[in-house]
């Protein structure tokens, strides 16, 4: 009886060594996640706006098409290796200093969409906008964006109402700054 535990007892710890010896497998991460930066300078579109005694809707359009195309091109993705895209951050920032954000009544709010879409996504929006206010840093919205950086063509919008008696200068310049975090899937 002895001899049968011992040579169990030997089968156990030859068991438990081999199992341990097992050579263990080795993952490789691959780097699928990108920040896509989109910097645009001295854009024109918000024309002169007269003070006026009311409150006023704007919409405002600019394409962002070269850059996000040179930007994954330059990374080696291509739009069908995207599984999905969200806003990182936002900022806008008036040139020269004789405009602020004076003119926007409490809120202003960022959709992106492909060119002609029907379908804007919410994808940014700053309230409470501070008295001569010539920087806003946006919250970001927590939306997949995938079809917007998959799209031919793209465009960002700006809504906000005017602030009643106050105007827009002619020629308003804007910098603005936004970071998206694409994740792809790799090669």
């Amino acid at each position: 009886m002895k001899k049968s535990i011992s040579i169990l007892s030997l089968l156990i710890i030859l068991a438990v060594s081999f199992g341990g010896c097992k050579k263990k497998k080795t993952t490789t991460t691959t780097k699928n996640d990108l920040t896509v930066p989109i910097i645009q300078e001295g854009v024109k579109g918000i024309d002169s706006i007269t003070p006026l005694p009311i409150s006023l809707p704007i919409e405002w359009k600019d394409t962002l098409d070269s850059q996000v195309d040179a930007t994954l091109t330059a990374n080696g993705v291509s739009k069908s290796q995207i599984k999905s895209a969200f806003a990182k951050s936002m900022t806008i920032d008036m040139l020269g200093s004789a405009q602020s954000f004076n003119f926007i009544d409490d809120s202003v709010k960022i959709y992106v969409d492909k060119v002609g879409g029907t379908a804007p996504i919410l994808i940014a929006s700053k309230h409470g906008i501070p008295a001569n206010a010539t920087t806003l840093t946006f919250d970001v919205i927590s939306s997949d964006i995938k079809d917007f950086f998959t799209a031919d063509l793209r465009e960002m919008t700006l809504k906000f109402n005017t602030k009643a008696n106050q105007g827009i200068l002619s020629n308003t310049q804007v910098h603005y700054k936004m970071e998206f975090n694409v994740t792809y899937t790799p090669l």
